[in-house]
């Protein structure tokens, strides 16, 4: 995010997150969860992220915001369409193609 100026902050809370391909890795290897996580983020990007007992001396003079009680996952790109919807875009799209 080129041109941003976020102030650093710290989010705390339980996070779960995907750290893996389940096609490739066993199931429980790919997913992570900490019951009580830190979260940095600095100009809108993670700078550090981690258990909490482990992170809060290092960024103890940021601002914190705890969400306890609540779980905190990443967002998800729904990449999916509805066929219908394909007549419109779809003839600008297979222009692109050379195949």
């Amino acid at each position: 995010m080129s041109g941003s100026n976020f102030s650093p902050q710290a989010i705390r809370g339980c996070f779960l997150d995907f750290i893996a391909d389940p096609f490739y890795e066993p199931e429980a290897n790919c997913v992570r969860y900490l019951p009580d996580g830190l979260l940095i983020t600095e100009n809108g990007c993670v700078k550090d992220f981690g258990a909490y007992e482990q992170l809060d001396e290092q960024y103890a003079n940021l601002p914190l915001i705890h969400y306890p009680g609540a779980l905190i996952m990443p967002g998800f790109i729904d990449t999916h369409i509805h066929y219908p919807s394909a007549r419109w875009w779809l003839p600008t799209v297979s222009s692109c193609w050379s195949g």
